[in-house]
């Protein structure tokens, strides 16, 4: 076991992910008010999340999601063994991975533009493949970035990863500013060869990292002199694959999500990826930020045969996710009209659009715990190489998903709202098989804290609901009823005076609860405690 890899050092490097994910969240933010403020929720601009979504399936499965779970444990392996080795298996997978992906795209580019030539498609189908062939390109530069941020996480630099995103951001804000008076799909075809730019830069804030790192074992001529395909790289080709399978299921399925929102409404696809937006917030900020701290640790324990403390990393995992993010999923009920409000309520994005975005947000909030606890626990069999069981997992609760979206949306006619919750439902579902199967009684252990939070969450909750309803007339209330007369003030002032009350009244309640009971995760985030660390 390495002597470094402790609670501490876990809840340290989540720290600098979280830090640095925060200040590219607080960009990304930016960049989707731009969007909201410029386009709303038209049918240009839902055309384009849906052909960014579709474009984007390759990086969930060669960047981001399966790839970074299966380097990691036979790099921690090789690393274990000989340094030089595990630096010539990256040096091997980055070049191997780059003629991969050139052949991919450009199979798929000659595919989709004999799509447009040979059939005869709708004007916004056409100008959705055209988006799809303009950003495919970047995705080379976006899966290179995954890997590289398996590297720098293995090496404990998790602040680069965190804060990478930045230039993306920054660069995706210039397109649409530059856009913002063309007409709708030219501007999105423009926003689309800025993407491709945004996915550069981003991998190249990286570059320095692994700049560094390869140059303590490879000369120049070493890091050009790849072999590719190796028997090594072969080795890893099965795990590669499984979580190839579980990431394309789920990915495909969001993909069907989009699809379908068009299909239930051309707003729908835009409703649903602000809301996405904004739940990925605090499941960024915490659950990745854990998540992504925790696999290096959680490898080497498995390499190091120290299962006591491969326990107790997850032990620690779960009380601090939870105690963090369940609080965070009341608050999105409580504060999510005022939030999407606040955030998107002006230019194009009208109060029907707030309105839907907020059902789209609490149907994704449902989700919110179940979904970081997945984030939890993949690593978790991926660090003991078993990648089968998280698979699996995906591919039931992807199926769960398409079934219940055809009966919420075509069966009991819930629109965007019925997509979220079947997200939400088959996250729960997915949630509890990894548990089943861990055969760790992680709960049990975490019992005591679980019942804290959630009893200050809800009491919190409560209070500032009818604090809401009473004093500041919050038309919270109205919405969970059903009322889709409510109006949202368009006035600035108004409504971040709203947001920051409102907030400011469950986060001192729920803070001063946490104190009165004794919730160290939260107190020690606060600087009240070492208990949990």
């Amino acid at each position: 076991m390495h002597p470094q890899d402790t609670n501490t050092t876990v809840a340290k490097s989540a720290t600098h992910f979280l830090t640095g994910t925060f200040i590219s969240r607080v960009t990304g933010m930016v960049r989707d008010l731009s969007m909201a403020y410029w386009y709303g929720t038209s049918p240009a601009i839902a055309a384009f999340l849906l052909a960014f979504r579709l474009s984007n399936l390759l990086r969930r499965l060669f960047g981001e999601g399966a790839l970074l779970n299966g380097f990691i444990p036979f790099f921690e392996g090789k690393r274990k063994n000989d340094p030089k080795e595990a630096a010539l298996f990256f040096r091997d997978l980055f070049w191997s991975l780059v003629v991969i992906l050139t052949f991919i795209i450009v199979g798929l580019e000659g595919i989709t533009g004999a799509i447009l030539y040979f059939f005869d498609l709708s004007y916004g189908t056409k100008q959705i493949l055209k988006m799809i062939m303009c950003m495919l390109p970047g995705l080379i530069f976006i899966c290179l970035f995954g890997l590289s941020i398996a590297l720098l996480q293995c090496e404990r630099n998790f602040f680069t990863p965190g804060i990478a995103p930045v230039a993306f951001n920054l660069v995706w804000i210039i397109a649409v500013w530059l856009c913002r008076h063309q007409e709708p799909y030219r501007a999105m075809m423009g926003i689309s060869v800025g993407v491709v730019i945004a996915f550069f830069l981003q991998w190249w804030a990286t570059l320095a990292g692994v700049k560094r790192y390869a140059g303590q074992f490879l000369t120049f001529r070493e890091w050009l002199g790849a072999r590719l395909f190796t028997q090594e790289l072969k080795d890893m080709v099965i795990p590669l694959l499984l979580g190839v399978i579980g990431v394309a299921a789920v990915q495909i399925n969001s993909a069907v999500d989009v699809i379908i929102a068009r299909w239930a409404s051309l707003e729908g696809p835009a409703y649903l990826s602000y809301a996405h937006r904004l739940q990925q917030l605090p499941l960024a900020l915490f659950g990745i930020a854990i998540a992504s701290a925790l696999m290096p640790p959680l490898t080497r324990a498995i390499k190091h045969d120290d299962h006591k403390n491969y326990k107790s990393l997850l032990k620690f995992a779960f009380g601090r996710t939870f105690s963090l993010l369940f609080p965070g999923t009341i608050a999105i009920f409580l504060l999510g009209g005022a939030s999407v409000n606040l955030l998107y309520g002006r230019g194009e994005f009208n109060n029907m659009s707030t309105i839907h975005t907020t059902y789209c947000l609490w149907g994704y909030g449902l989700g919110l715990v179940p979904a970081a606890f997945v984030l939890l626990l993949a690593p978790a069999f991926y660090a003991r190489r078993d990648f089968w069981t998280p698979t699996l997992a995906s591919l039931i609760s992807v199926t769960m998903n398409l079934v219940l979206n055809i009966i919420l949306v075509f069966g009991l006619s819930m629109g965007t709202l019925g997509i979220s919750i079947a997200t939400s439902i088959a996250a729960y579902y997915n949630a509890r098989f990894l548990l089943s199967r861990l055969n760790i009684r992680i709960l049990s252990a975490v019992m005591p804290t679980f019942v804290k939070v959630v009893f200050a969450s809800l009491t919190a909750g409560i209070a500032t609901l009818l604090f809401g309803y009473f004093f500041l007339h919050d038309p919270t209330v109205r919405l969970f009823l059903g009322d889709l007369t409510v109006e949202y003030s368009r006035e600035f002032i108004v409504q971040l005076k709203e947001f920051l009350v409102l907030t400011s009244f469950y986060g001192t309640i729920f803070l001063l609860l946490s104190y009165f009971l004794r919730i160290d995760h939260v107190l020690s985030m606060m600087g009240l405690s070492k208990a949990s660390v």
